[in-house]
């Protein structure tokens, strides 16, 4: 509670669009600037741990980026159904009058993005007619916190948006990108070379370029609803199947020189991602947190490793309901009033539904500086691109110096990769069950030994793993 006394005072200096002004949100007595982060929730499901939890870390601000509520509906063949705009307006009411949600948003701003199912219609993108509905739904209900003091949404063609705070003397800002009112329709689940669809739109990527070349911070949190990192996942979106946008904000962030972690949701799981690019003497980073209310746990969640494991992950995925936490930290022994950039940390971590930490991840903040530019035009060119002009030589370029790289050829190995994981998945089932049938009816061709023969296919497909995934 003390950590927001500065706050209440200093909301009214927080940015407009265009100047760059700095609140306090820290008193003397912090050691510790806490952001949580999460996205996929289903207002309708009872079991809501998350609330409570985030009340328990103090947090000074809560991101949700996005799937917040669940305004389109379960269709045939496991697929989904568009909202009406009074099933979107339903959802969020349903949301804000729970009762654990409300108690922590007394306590805590909460800065919001969309994603598709709160936009109102699965993968949603710029030809959604009710984007506009969308829009002003979530400013309505998020953005009338006078805690957030942030600019106004309401005349923007997406919901980007910039909150900045000083903690202890270190800027902090947070950047939400919106990848679904001006998302290009997507071609498909295959990546083609010359694919030329754009994320985020022309007035935003012009916001996040003036944004990040005219103000500077020691640190910045970039959401996005759609993991930007992860790239070989077969199912789902990702700025993977956008190439162009992807080397661009790459290239974008490196040029203007900005230390930051992404932080993403929408795969109800979680994970952390690193992407090496040699134009960039140190790793770029995104944490996902997916899965506040459903994700992939239970007896499935061993397929979904499989099919979305890609080689950008570090470590393990988690796949049972979680919630992200991203702690600032200055040395101990420092001076009360200021906190040297050289030695803060910063650390992200994910917890379960009972609190317990599943994944983290701890960086010295001076390991997330971007390193000297070097003197490649490509860079340069690519961050000032069009991506509606497809991915370009010097996009090309950006991408080819990032290991691992996406590919056409990648993705479609990719692809077979996990239909031949699927139909020996399939294989094994089918053994299992003509086995059980074959006992059951005490068939000559049958018997208690035979049964260990599901082992091979089994093991086959363990083998299959190992020698396609990478």
């Amino acid at each position: 509670a003390t950590k927001m006394v500065g706050f209440w005072f200093g909301v009214g200096l927080l940015l407009s669009a265009s100047t760059c002004v700095w609140a306090t949100v820290s008193t003397s007595e912090d050691t510790h600037f806490r952001i949580g982060f999460g996205s996929c929730h289903n207002q309708k499901l009872q079991h809501q741990p998350f609330w409570q939890l985030w009340q328990d870390e103090e947090l000074d601000l809560l991101l949700m980026l996005g799937d917040n509520v669940y305004a389109d509906k379960p269709g045939p063949y496991r697929g989904r159904m568009p909202a009406t705009k009074e099933e979107m307006y339903q959802a969020y009411e349903t949301l804000f009058n729970h009762s654990g949600f409300n108690a922590l948003r007394a306590k805590t701003p909460i800065l919001a993005t969309v994603d598709d199912h709160d936009y109102g219609i699965n993968d949603g993108d710029k030809t959604w007619k009710y984007k506009e509905d969308a829009k002003l739904l979530l400013i309505n209900h998020f953005d009338t916190d006078p805690r957030l003091g942030i600019a106004s949404r309401a005349e923007q063609s997406t919901m980007h948006v910039v909150w900045r705070t000083l903690f202890r003397g270190l800027r902090v800002r947070v950047i939400l990108l919106d990848n679904r009112l001006q998302k290009d329709v997507q071609t498909g689940s295959v990546l083609h070379d010359n694919q030329a669809q754009d994320m985020l739109g022309a007035e935003q990527w012009q916001w996040l370029s003036d944004e990040l070349h005219s103000n500077t911070a020691d640190i910045t949190l970039i959401g996005s609803g759609l993991q930007v990192l992860a790239q070989d996942k077969l199912v789902g979106e990702q700025w993977g199947r956008f190439p162009a946008s992807r080397a661009k904000l790459l290239a974008l962030l490196h040029v203007t020189q900005t230390p930051f972690v992404l932080l993403s949701g929408d795969i109800h799981m979680a994970e952390v991602n690193r992407l090496q690019c040699t134009f960039a003497p140190l790793p770029f980073w995104e944490v996902t947190s997916s899965g506040l209310t459903h994700s992939w746990s239970g007896p499935r969640s061993f397929i979904i490793n499989w099919l979305a494991d890609g080689q950008e992950r570090v470590g393990q995925s988690y796949l049972g309901l979680n919630a992200g936490v991203v702690e600032l930290a200055c040395k101990q022994g420092e001076a009360q009033e200021h906190c040297d950039p050289s030695t803060a940390t910063i650390t992200a971590r994910v917890m379960d539904e009972h609190g317990q930490t599943q994944l983290q991840q701890h960086w010295p903040l001076s390991q997330l500086q971007p390193g000297p530019l070097t003197d490649d035009p490509n860079l340069l060119a690519c961050a000032q691109s069009d991506p509606h002009q497809g991915l370009g030589a010097a996009c090309r370029h950006v991408l080819a110096q990032c290991s691992p790289r996406m590919t056409v050829e990648r993705q479609q190995w990719a692809l077979v990769r996990s239909y031949l994981l699927l139909a020996l998945l399939t294989t094994v089932v089918l053994y299992i069950i003509i086995m059980s049938c074959l006992l059951g009816c005490g068939s000559a061709y049958a018997s208690p030994k035979a049964l260990h023969l599901v082992l091979v296919p089994v093991l086959a497909g363990w083998i299959a793993r190992l020698a396609l995934n990478r």
